[in-house]
């Protein structure tokens, strides 16, 4: 897990290498120092590794910026040679997606190994660790359950978010896309108590930023929380211009750079 000028938490059991074959290699030499035909202590030490193969989250964040444009995580299942985990589950979404504002866009979200799973769509600066765990606001969005041989399936879109659908191949569709909807969004698959979360970008183009018809003052970059732009009189073109510090974003309340946790989402992260 390594990204330039970024911090990288890795949530999991210590001990265990960044890369599979390093964990791979000191979890294997364990279990066969363990060895000795059946014994008793041989199976009270397998017992005790077992909790090494596990999945094993990465999240990385922009250094004193948690939004969702500056936080993701991602997950890897470490099982030991030989053997696997009962039906492990691997999902993909889509990349990053890009969309005119007021046009419609899916991100798609695709599971394998999944028997009868349930699809829950998220958005916001959250760590999708197994637990949930956060590290600022996330919102929940829709969910879809499948039921028995039947293919019964209970959706449930959360209040407020009428724009959004489930498609029949569990994408999330967005009709009618605005500025405020750009972010991150995780899609979470549970399937047989195991679960793994992945999460895609989405941005929305706007018309470009013009000062006619606007005031001389501080207007925030619609595209992008750190710039703003500065309207003069007597310049018809806007000045376009950074915080200038990592970790500041434009306040819209306050027309001013400020840290992002005294400023809201979806550049901040203040509740």
């Amino acid at each position: 897990c390594r990204f330039p000028r970024c911090r990288a938490d890795l949530h999991g059991t210590q001990g265990v290498g960044e890369r599979d074959g390093t964990a791979g290699g000191q979890l294997r030499g364990l279990h066969r120092a363990g060895g000795g035909g059946g014994s008793g202590q041989t199976r009270h030490q397998d017992q005790r590794h077992q909790e090494y193969f596990a999945r094993y989250w990465c999240t990385v964040a922009e250094w004193g910026v948690r939004t969702e444009f500056g936080v993701d995580a991602k997950s890897v299942l470490l099982t030991e040679t030989g053997h696997s985990m009962v039906h492990p589950i691997y999902i993909s979404v889509s990349g990053e997606k890009e969309v005119e504002e007021g046009g419609d866009v899916e991100m798609t979200c695709q599971c394998q190994g999944c028997f009868y799973p349930t699809f829950e769509w998220f958005k916001g600066p959250a760590f999708a660790g197994s637990e949930w765990a956060t590290t600022g606001n996330y919102t929940h969005i829709a969910s879809k359950e499948y039921f028995g041989i039947m293919g019964f399936v209970d959706l449930e879109i959360e209040d407020g978010f009428g724009q959004f659908s489930v498609t029949p191949s569990n994408s999330l569709r967005l009709t009618g896309a605005q500025v405020t909807d750009a972010g991150r969004y995780w899609c979470k698959v549970t399937s047989g108590g195991i679960a793994d979360i992945k999460a895609t970008v989405l941005k929305v183009k706007v018309p470009e930023f013009t000062c006619a018809g606007k005031a001389d003052g501080y207007y925030p970059d619609p595209e992008d929380c750190a710039m703003y732009y500065q309207c003069l009189y007597g310049f018809p073109q806007p000045f376009h211009r950074p915080c200038g510090y990592a970790g500041m974003v434009f306040n819209p309340e306050h027309l001013y750079c400020d840290w992002a946790f005294n400023v809201g989402p979806p550049c901040g992260s203040r509740a």
